[in-house]
């Protein structure tokens, strides 16, 4: 693709700016199934992950290819880790590939939270103004080529073929840096993005070129629960935002589609919102998922 300059990355702040609706509807069985795989991305080398009988999998109701779920974990960091699929049934997943992305697990993962420095996203990504949380950028290096592998080896550049990325927490940040880089470096049909209490990612810059070509393309939603506190971080003085578009749940179940974009945060408000809001075992509650678990594997 085109590098964007600094002026068409300002164009498209100025375009995405002001309430907007989304142009894809938010589909919450579709949300429930992917909220799933990004809960089977706990369950690291488990054969019946692997063999997709195990719990998730089942309550997913999606059925793979035969021996195409593979599993991989990064180059450097064994921590940092995910699987892909072949997906079979039922719609919109015939025919697809997915992707799942762990969220924190060790105390390695911790480190990477909490580096977020603004580091520059690599040049051939296209995108020469965009600046990103260097922790979640550089986890995502150490899985890229083993994702892109694995990915290439179940058939999932085929033409037609989409890509659903999902993850929570620290993979829903690996996801959203995913879906660019797989889509603008290595040339996959990225067709819909769900994530789950995801951290901000990158700065204004990033995030308005990503709306521009992702969430105004393709479905493209950043689920968020009311007692999260992972949301409102990090600020990094106001220079990091959210991507488009937020769903946010209340405890109760019930759901609101965010259509306009946030307002720069500010530093002292972020840490007096996730001080109140500090009950962090709430980061893996999920009033979207039956067992309101998101954080440990099951079954």
């Amino acid at each position: 693709s085109a590098t964007r300059t600094f002026a068409d990355v300002h164009a498209a702040i100025r375009g995405l700016g002001g309430s907007l609706s989304p142009p894809f509807d938010f589909d919450p069985e579709v949300s429930e199934r992917l909220a799933l795989m990004s809960r089977a991305a706990y369950c690291a080398d488990r054969a019946d992950l692997l063999a997709w009988t195990c719990e998730n999998c089942k309550m997913s109701g999606l059925t793979v290819e035969p021996g195409s779920v593979r599993n991989f974990s990064g180059r450097a960091v064994a921590s940092n880790y995910g699987f892909i699929a072949k997906l079979l049934a039922p719609a919109p997943f015939a025919n697809a590939c997915l992707l799942a992305l762990r969220g924190s697990h060790s105390p390695n993962d911790l480190l990477v939270d909490v580096n977020e420095v603004q580091t520059a996203v690599p040049q051939d990504w296209g995108c020469s103004s965009c600046y990103v949380h260097a922790g979640f950028l550089s986890a995502w290096l150490d899985l890229e080529k083993n994702v892109a592998d694995a990915l290439r080896a179940s058939s999932c550049e085929s033409q037609g073929t989409g890509l659903f990325l999902t993850g929570h927490s620290l993979g829903a940040a690996l996801a959203t840096l995913g879906a660019w880089s797989l889509r603008h470096r290595h040339g996959f049909n990225v067709s819909t993005i769900y994530t789950y209490e995801s951290p901000r990612v990158g700065t204004t810059e990033f995030v308005s070129a990503w709306d521009a070509d992702l969430s105004q393309s393709i479905p493209s939603f950043r689920v968020t629960s009311e007692d999260d506190p992972v949301q409102f971080v990090p600020c990094f003085f106001g220079r990091y935002m959210h991507v488009q578009y937020q769903v946010h749940y209340r405890r109760s179940g019930a759901y609101e589609v965010i259509g306009q974009r946030e307002s720069p945060c500010k530093e002292p408000t972020t840490i007096i919102k996730a001080a109140i809001q500090a009950r962090w075992g709430e980061h893996c509650h999920a009033p979207y998922l039956p067992s309101n678990n998101l954080c440990w594997c099951t079954g």
